[in-house]
């Protein structure tokens, strides 16, 4: 038995030596992918404006009528700064239609409308066609008012009406 045991001792070495080899040579397992999340935000452009209508009334010849000011709220809900531009129709729609004047100056059976950001001043002139800067490089919702420049006299008394339209881009 002391034989066998000398000779059991004798040979760890050698085992160790060769579990050493085959460890060794073994292919070392090296990471041969590696992964990059990546995300990108869309240049989203989207707007509402509530309430979607209003009504002036009765108005009389050459008179001047206005929402309250900060009435319209345009809501954004884009993902980049927008430029909000305003237009209308080039005509009031009903009876003996309206002209709309770009110039906001009102004359017969011509109208004209104009607007602010929640300035009062009414100072932006709404044009037919050609979208005019309401507010500039916007990054949130937007309160606004509008006022009606009626004609300074009516070819009759029928119900007119036209579309503000607002347009947004990205900035």
């Amino acid at each position: 038995m002391r034989r066998f045991i000398k000779k059991l001792v004798a040979m760890v070495p050698i085992l160790v030596v060769l579990v050493l080899l085959v460890v060794l040579a073994s292919p070392v397992s090296a990471a041969t992918t590696a992964d990059v999340a990546v995300n990108a935000t869309p240049s989203f452009v989207s707007i509402t404006n509530s309430p979607d209508n209003y009504g002036f009334g009765t108005v009389v010849a050459g008179s001047n009528v206005s929402t309250a000011q900060a009435y319209f709220t345009m809501v954004d809900g884009s993902s980049v700064n927008i430029d909000v531009a305003i237009s209308c129709n080039a005509t009031w729609a009903g009876g003996v239609t309206w002209t709309h004047d770009d110039t906001g100056t009102p004359g017969v059976d011509t109208a004209a409308l104009k607007a602010s950001p929640n300035t009062g001043a009414y100072d932006i002139i709404v044009k037919n066609g050609t979208p005019v800067n309401l507010v500039a490089n916007n990054s949130g919702n937007v309160t606004w008012e509008l006022r009606l420049y009626a004609p300074t006299s009516f070819g009759d008394g029928v119900l007119k009406t036209n579309t503000v339209t607002l347009t947004a881009t990205a900035t």
